[in-house]
């Protein structure tokens, strides 16, 4: 949701940014820069408040999955201490459950980065599929007539 928000703001900031430059010579014949700036601006201000956004869920969820790990552990080792005195905490549970978490531990930690992959091929794929089901722009082209013929004088091919 946040990164289809930002993308939402940053292709209208470009778009504005497009229509900006195609215009310039329009736009400083009528003294319009500070107008056009400060919607610019503006738009980037909108685009800069998601991406931040962003940025945060995508670090928390980078905390998460570094963490996780280590918090497995934790609570496994205080899952055996808490069981009593039938299954006592040994050397060889510790050690055979820190061999297995730490052979999961990569695993788990990319499982944020996964997350945040799909999320933005999910937006990708919403944005392609918007983009091709849009229907095209008509474009003037001027029409070629059949009896143009193309004349050549006072030439060299050497």
């Amino acid at each position: 949701r946040f990164r289809a928000k930002h993308l939402i703001f940053q292709d209208q900031r470009v778009r504005m940014c497009v229509e900006l430059l195609e215009g310039i010579r329009c736009i400083k014949f009528f003294a319009w820069e500070k107008p056009y700036l400060q919607r610019v601006f503006e738009k980037r201000a909108h685009e800069i408040y998601w991406a931040l956004r962003e940025s945060l869920i995508f670090g928390f969820s980078m905390i998460i999955a570094v963490l996780t790990p280590m918090l497995a552990f934790t609570a496994t080792l205080v899952a055996f201490v808490l069981q009593g005195d039938e299954s006592r905490l040994t050397a060889t549970r510790v050690f055979g459950t820190l061999a297995l978490l730490n052979a999961l531990r990569f695993p788990i930690m990319d499982l944020g980065s996964m997350l945040a992959t799909i999320v933005s091929l999910y937006t990708s794929w919403h944005r392609l599929g918007h983009f091709f089901r849009s229907s095209e722009a008509a474009v003037p082209v001027a029409e070629l007539k059949d009896d143009a013929e193309l004349v050549l004088s006072h030439c060299s091919f050497s």
